[in-house]
């Protein structure tokens, strides 16, 4: 996770680690039922599946991500054993 509040636009993008608190709690999502990924920064945003990409989104907010058709389906994951 990357970006700050200013330059934020809530795609999930892969970055190394700075070492700060802000990009700990950034990175940090937390499991909820029905394996859904929350997000530790935006507690009423949930890790999706959205246009090809992974983003952080809402429920009917004003994002393009966060359009409600789709969002429990975009948020909701199956947890398999890893492979190999």
């Amino acid at each position: 996770m990357s970006g700050n509040i200013q330059g934020l636009d809530y795609r999930i993008k892969l970055a190394a680690s700075d070492g700060s608190a802000v990009f700990a709690a950034a990175a940090t999502f937390c499991a909820k039922a029905g394996t859904r990924f929350q997000s530790y920064n935006f507690p009423d945003m949930y890790l999706r599946h959205y246009d090809s990409e992974l983003w952080i989104a809402s429920n009917g907010g004003a994002r393009p991500s966060d359009d409600p058709a789709n969002s429990a389906a975009d948020t909701t994951g199956v947890v398999q054993a890893p492979l190999g």
